[in-house]
């Protein structure tokens, strides 16, 4: 028997082929694994900001022209 032949039989033998066949099932859920990861996200968040806003009474007629004589409204200041 030459080698050819005995590497031919060995490949048509039911071990190798469950052997080849075991490897690319691995193969595959590997891939899976590594496409199917969720991502981690890291979210920091401050629910404090902005909890005390400052207000100022102005005079309504600074910003509305016709606002009536004497009127104030509060203006509020805000930051980011």
């Amino acid at each position: 028997m030459r080698i050819e032949q005995l590497f031919d039989s060995l490949e048509h033998s039911l071990s190798y082929q469950q052997d080849i066949l075991q490897t690319q099932i691995r193969r595959a859920e590997l891939s899976e694994l590594r496409t199917s990861r969720i991502p981690v996200f890291y979210i920091d968040a401050n629910v404090q900001r902005n909890l005390i806003i400052p207000t100022t009474p102005v005079p309504a007629i600074a910003f509305d022209p016709d606002a009536r004589e004497g009127a104030i409204i509060p203006l509020k200041f805000a930051t980011r």
